[in-house]
């Protein structure tokens, strides 16, 4: 078992030769996407995605009545770098997107059950469809209960492009972001989970200090901080469900 680990770990190093391999973490990254009512017309897709406002706030209810404490993904991704302890009973809460029932139906939920969350956004987007404004974004990023990260520009699968274009789309959204809520971004998520050892190293190399996807994996890994795996959240669950993820 012990001459299997150290194979790993050595894999790893030969795949991700310039990412700083991160400790074996124990903090559950959970992923939303919108927080809405599900209705007749939503598609089977989006349902797994999609979660309703009664459903999110019995969860949200659950982890402040049994002593959860959420960290945003900057300060878990500084811990997993300094090999630190995270609390067990500490939770990252992530939305992907950046549409407009985050500020709506989600901002009220966190400030009433006092939690904090890291949202994932596409400035590309904003203003469009169901997608938040850029003052919804400034005010966000005011907020001591939100961090505010990058999703790319325009929501695009990185590992579908150049790496020139992957850069652009990774560091724009940083950019204009950063220049948004004068704070540094430092979070980010692949859109669609799209990621590889080479988009692992340049979100390191632009400045990130994680990189979050949405493979299931597990709550327990021993990834990189640049291909962190997270849990995902859909209306398909139950409450029993949610619990049981927390506590892998």
């Amino acid at each position: 078992m012990k001459n299997k680990i150290v194979a790993l770990f050595l894999a790893a190093i030969l795949v991700f030769p310039n990412v700083a391999l991160a400790r074996t973490y124990h903090v559950p990254i959970i992923m939303y996407h919108k927080v809405v009512d599900i209705c007749p017309s939503t598609s089977k897709k989006d349902y797994a995605f999609y979660i309703t406002p009664k459903l999110f706030e019995a969860e949200m209810r659950y982890l402040r009545n049994h002593g959860y404490k959420t960290i945003f993904m900057k300060d878990a991704a500084a811990a997993i770098a300094a090999g630190k302890n995270i609390s067990g009973n500490s939770v990252v809460l992530t939305f992907d997107d950046g549409t407009s029932d985050f500020p709506e139906t989600v901002l009220p939920v966190l400030k009433k059950y006092n939690l904090h969350a890291t949202i994932y956004v596409n400035p590309g987007f904003n203003g469009k469809n169901d997608r938040m404004t850029w003052e919804d974004i400034m005010a966000l990023g005011h907020s001591d209960l939100v961090e505010v990260a990058a999703h790319t520009m325009d929501h695009v699968n990185l590992t579908t492009v150049s790496l020139d274009e992957a850069r652009s789309q990774i560091e724009d959204s940083k950019t204009v972001i950063e220049h948004l809520i004068d704070k540094p971004v430092v979070s980010f998520a692949y859109p669609f989970g799209g990621h590889n050892a080479d988009l692992a190293n340049m979100v390191q190399s632009l400045g990130f200090t994680s990189g979050v996807i949405s493979e299931q994996i597990g709550e327990e890994s021993s990834s990189t901080q640049f291909i962190l795996p997270r849990l995902r959240i859909g209306d398909t669950n139950h409450i029993e469900t949610f619990i049981k993820l927390l506590r892998g």
